[in-house]
């Protein structure tokens, strides 16, 4: 069983038991999701079809803050004495300093207690909510990621041959094809695509000022709005390790400047992913899978 540290405090001290998340069956949740961008990421000129993203290396790459949450029970072999270990915890809990950092065998994370403590009694087991932002994410460098994919990088963990060939078990790279994204093939993330919500949907056109109606028309149509995709996949990882790395590895996909290039169907959509992306109902088992959720908006540079 993982035992998780708030600021080197082991919380089973308190007589805490991890429990599951939503969906899951490990306590923590949040942790490997990417945050979303902060500040204006596009603009819509209404005039115009789609969006102008800002994704060059020279707009604002900053990211906002990720919610973490951790669920268990206190637990204690009576009423009494699981009220005892409420209180305790209660007055822990108070006692921490503005940032604390939140670890256990996955990770680390840099945290705040801001929201409100679920604590639930009942008989000798108290159901505990834990609630932590984390303000500042630790996220991979950015700033040098602006080139061409190399082929050899943090998914790799073959070798080169004799041959000058990259040699790995699974498919990192390919040429250009359907349903890849950039020249990397989903499982090389360890993805399995669901499914590609709105591809086909036609945005909704924007109404422009009445001055400038045509004559006889009952509205001035604009440009088309944003086209946006949502993808649903299974994440597959042997294990946490492995999970952390493909997380990393997806991370640094979507959160690099510029647009990707998203084939599905002999089409291609240059998209970009403000919002960052979800993993949950996270499954430790044999292996590690998880459901992943990305929000895409198509445009043009």
């Amino acid at each position: 069983m993982n035992t998780y540290y708030l600021n080197d405090t082991p919380l089973a001290e308190f007589g805490f038991v991890p429990g599951h998340a939503s969906g899951s069956n490990i306590a923590l949740s949040g942790a490997w999701d990417m945050p979303a961008r902060t500040g204006e990421t596009y603009r819509k000129w209404a005039g115009e079809d789609g969006v102008e993203p800002y994704v060059r290396p020279d707009d604002d790459y900053l990211f906002g803050s990720r919610e973490i949450q951790l669920v268990g029970n206190l637990v204690a072999d009576s009423e009494e004495t699981l009220y005892e270990k409420i209180e305790t915890f209660r007055a822990f809990l108070t006692g921490l300093p503005a940032d604390a950092f939140l670890r256990c065998d996955w990770g680390q994370w840099n945290v705040s207690l801001r929201k409100e403590v679920k604590i639930v009694p009942r008989k000798t087991i108290a159901a505990v909510t834990l609630a932590f932002t984390e303000p500042a994410p630790a996220l991979p460098d950015f700033s040098d990621a602006t080139g061409p994919w190399p082929r050899q990088w943090i998914l790799a963990s073959g070798h080169w041959n004799s041959f000058g060939v990259w040699d790995d078990r699974e498919p990192w790279y390919c040429a250009p094809r359907i349903g890849a994204i950039d020249e990397w093939l989903w499982e090389s993330f360890g993805l399995a695509i669901a499914s590609t919500g709105g591809v086909w949907d036609l945005p909704a056109r924007d109404e422009l000022p009445a001055t400038l109606l045509s004559p006889g028309a009952s509205w001035a149509p604009g440009g088309l709005g944003p086209h946006v995709l949502n993808l649903e996949g299974a994440l597959s990882a042997a294990d946490m390790e492995d999970f952390d790395r493909k997380i990393r590895s997806l991370t640094l996909l979507f959160g690099r400047p510029g647009l990707r290039k998203f084939r599905y169907r002999n089409c291609e959509y240059g998209i970009f992913a403000p919002e960052g992306f979800k993993i949950a109902s996270i499954q430790k088992r044999s292996r590690v899978y998880a459901k992943f959720t990305v929000k895409l908006i198509e445009a043009y540079e």
